[in-house]
């Protein structure tokens, strides 16, 4: 066949030759199946091509006899052929030694054997020519050196001559900037504001927080097995679920009860349970069960009627209490509902200071190295956070994370949170192949050019994953990156999470709860606006992620779940980032925070900055103290 042939003539292995022929294909014919035409095509432009030009570079070097010096040449005699690998003669490598007794030849460099009989690495170098010489005919021909075999193997990959975080891609689509991103004339446009109008963005300091995960909550770790979970267990979780929120409703609320749901029941009772659909479908007025503890109500789920009810906001997953006639057993007609499980905020204030004199790390290469946990740092504090995806569709060159990187270099915020995907898996140049390197490398040359970019700058940046990162764990709760590279002001940290920066709470996660959430979501007569409720359904629930089933696409383990996505508290900051319209809103004393994507589509995306002051007072509302902008990048 035409390929074994060109496979024997060029000297190649099956792997060298496809990937030539992708790189030719993608960047000549538009992906077109391979023929014999285009096969000699292929040959002649890339194979015979560049050989030639081997060949006459190697005819401008200083000729030598390879038979003359032994300081210039390796001989081996195998078979009919005899191996000539030339050496450069001012090298300082002792020569290497004939073994004229045998058929075969011996090598000794340095004094010592390096191989010997017919295998040629003793005598391949890299970047030495390598040559058989055929004893009867004399006729001699070019080897292949590995140097040669790397060139070959990228022949075809193109990067973009702009972009820092632009990847091997086959396809020049990839790599070409976008043009509708460069014409975009709303950069740096407030899209929405939080707090003091007159704040002053730009950290003028040159201090380091303090950053670290939380003691509040239980973070999964690196090396958690997951997706292990029999249907056992996964009832016990959500039993387990049903039973904690309920309780604290109850307590919370100064409930009587609860009571069992298949109870029948005159007189007005308070039931505990998990809203669920009839159906696979999305939930209606019609169709709302309430599922009942194994314990209380033997799992069982009973109908409930909410036309009674002057407003309401379900969705399915959701914990609730409820004020409910039940004369059959068999359906709830509702009174009233208790959804509200909030937790309370942290006991401990941020440790900002407006006192210069107290120290922040200042100065320091590494902040744990100078950390000082009791101490109180010099505010206010600056944050700055994105969350990705960092490109747009279009293309791979990440111009809006060079943007961000220039704004943080400008305005120099203590504190940047970087939210995945950082390799959206879901990319259109991501899932046709156009990459020509793998995922895991490009990741890590990513985190190096970022603080490359940031080496001058005192800020802590802190890597949340997502489960869409392609090269990373595709499940939820996602655990936390781990780089083949140290770097002292980085903190990986999973999603979800909660990070104390200097005492400020701060929860992170990368799912976009907002809208999966708000496709589910029925309400009546709510008051306020949309985006603020179901931000407080996540408060509410005291989970990062309380809607169940999940959404389709995302892979929930359950257990870890149940044991990594509990708030704990509710933290001063939550950060939320969603396709949903970006807010910055201040719910039940916690500041919510949706910045959107950096890269929406084909254009630049948005990305938010908080500003936090040191507390005025002891009452624990840190909402008072912090101001915000969502900017377009």
């Amino acid at each position: 066949m035409k390929r074994v042939e060109i496979c024997e003539t060029n000297c190649i292995d099956e792997e060298e030759f496809v990937e030539t022929w992708m790189a030719y294909t993608v960047s000549n014919l538009g992906g077109a199946d391979p023929t014999v035409e285009t096969l000699v095509q292929m040959e002649r432009n890339c194979l015979t091509k560049t050989e030639q030009e081997t060949n006459t570079s190697s005819k401008k070097q200083k000729k030598t006899s390879s038979l003359d010096n032994y300081a210039q040449t390796n001989i081996l005699l195998v078979g009919p052929f005899m191996w000539v690998a030339t050496r450069d003669p001012y090298s300082s490598t002792k020569a290497w030694e004939l073994n004229k007794e045998t058929r075969g030849c011996s090598f000794y460099p340095h004094g010592g054997c390096f191989g010997s009989g017919p295998s040629l690495q003793g005598c391949m170098d890299r970047g030495s020519p390598l040559t058989y010489v055929h004893m009867k005919s004399g006729i001699e021909k070019n080897i292949h050196t590995p140097d040669r075999k790397l060139a070959r193997k990228n022949a075809g990959i193109i990067r973009s001559p702009r972009a820092l975080f632009s990847p091997a891609s086959f396809s020049p689509t990839s790599t070409t900037p976008s043009s509708k991103y460069a014409a975009r004339t709303n950069s740096g446009k407030a899209m929405c504001s939080y707090g003091d109008n007159s704040t002053e963005w730009k950290h003028l300091g040159d201090s380091y927080p303090s950053v670290e995960l939380s003691s509040l909550v239980t973070h999964i770790t690196p090396n958690t097995r997951y997706m292990f979970e029999q249907l056992r267990e996964k009832a016990a979780v959500l039993d387990d679920i049903v039973d904690w929120i309920g309780s604290y409703l109850i307590k919370k609320h100064s409930l009587d009860g609860p009571f069992p749901l298949n109870r029948p029941h005159a007189e007005p009772m308070v039931v505990v349970g998990r809203v669920c659909c009839d159906a696979n479908g999305h939930l209606n007025v019609n169709s709302v069960l309430l599922e009942g503890t194994r314990v209380m109500s033997g799992g069982m789920s009973v109908y409930m009627d909410l036309h009674q009810l002057p407003q309401y906001s379900l969705f399915p997953g959701q914990v609730i209490a409820a004020e409910v006639l039940n004369p059959t057993g068999r359906l709830l007609m509702a009174k009233q509902l208790y959804t509200d499980a909030s937790l309370p905020s942290p006991e401990r204030l941020p440790n900002i200071s407006s006192q210069d004199a107290i120290t922040m790390l200042k100065d320091s290469s590494s902040p744990s190295e100078h950390s000082q946990p009791g101490g109180r740092g010099s505010g206010p504090l600056h944050m700055l956070v994105a969350a990705g995806p960092y490109t747009q569709t279009d293309t791979l060159t990440y111009e809006p994370l060079e943007d961000l990187l220039q704004h943080v270099k400008t305005n120099k915020p203590h504190v940047l949170i970087l939210i995945g995907p950082f390799v959206d898996s879901t990319h259109p140049h991501i899932v046709d192949g156009s990459f020509a390197e793998t995922f895991e490398s490009f990741f890590e040359k990513t985190i190096d050019g970022i603080m490359n970019t940031l080496k001058d700058v005192k800020c802590q940046v802190v890597i949340v994953p997502s489960w869409r990162d392609a090269h990373h764990h595709m499940i939820y709760p996602t655990p936390a990156f781990q780089l083949t590279k140290h770097y002292p002001s980085v903190l990986c940290a999973p999603d979800p999470c909660m990070v104390d920066i200097q005492g400020l709470i701060v929860g992170i996660t990368s799912v976009d709860v907002l809208l999966n959430i708000g496709k589910e979501e029925i309400s009546l007569s709510t008051k306020g606006d949309r985006l603020g409720r179901l931000a407080s359904h996540v408060l509410a629930q005291q989970y990062f992620y309380p809607l169940y089933p999940p959404e389709e696409s995302l892979n929930v383990d359950l257990e870890l779940l149940e044991k990594h996505t509990h708030l704990g508290v509710t933290p001063h900051v939550l950060i939320l980032p969603s396709d949903l319209r970006s807010f910055i809103k201040d719910i039940n004393g916690c500041v919510v925070v949706n910045p959107e994507r950096l890269a929406k589509g084909v254009v630049g995306g948005s990305f938010a900055r908080l500003v936090v002051n040191p507390p005025t007072s002891s009452d624990g509302n840190c909402a008072k103290i912090i101001s915000g902008e969502v900017v377009k990048i």
